[in-house]
């Protein structure tokens, strides 16, 4: 797991001094190499997950405001999550934040949601404005009844 976090940083912090966005890559590789590190990277932090296909970003950004002291990602996929969650913590694993609000794609949601085990899961609206991507607009509140059903724990708020 050392590694994975060290490869993690690394990649990331190479990425920005080139100018890239690193979102996704350094999270990827920490994922190839520690395939757990997810649930670990969010242990002991308070997650607040916001998912839906309209209004994630306004909504994780008002929570984040009222939470003063959050990790906020705009990654939405497991590893861009996955990046930002080890960015938060240091090099001895204590994290730089206790809460961290999360926004993730609906169609991640099965696959993000119970390896994260947020407290509170906030559902934003369900659009059919993606329907080239999901097909039926039951697919993504499939995919996040799914993640819920692996976290019975969460909270599901719906907006």
């Amino acid at each position: 797991m050392f590694f994975a976090c060290v490869v993690c940083k690394t990649t990331h912090c190479l990425l920005r001094l080139l100018g890239f966005g690193a979102t996704s890559l350094p999270g990827a590789l920490a994922l190839r190499i520690c395939p757990d590190i997810l649930p670990r990277a969010a242990k002991n932090i308070g997650i607040i997950a916001v998912t839906g296909t309209n209004g994630k970003t306004t909504s994780s950004r008002i929570i984040e405001k009222a939470l003063n002291n959050a990790n906020r990602s705009g990654a939405n996929l497991m590893a861009g999550i996955t990046a930002e969650l080890i960015m938060n913590r240091n090099l001895l694993w204590r994290a730089r934040c206790e809460w961290a609000v999360v926004e993730c794609d609906e169609a991640a949601c099965r696959s993000v949601i119970g390896k994260l085990r947020p407290r509170v899961l906030l559902l934003t609206k369900l659009f059919r404005d993606q329907l080239d991507r999901y097909g039926t607009v039951t697919r993504p509140r499939d995919c996040i009844a799914a993640g819920l059903r692996d976290t019975p724990e969460t909270v599901a708020v719906i907006n």
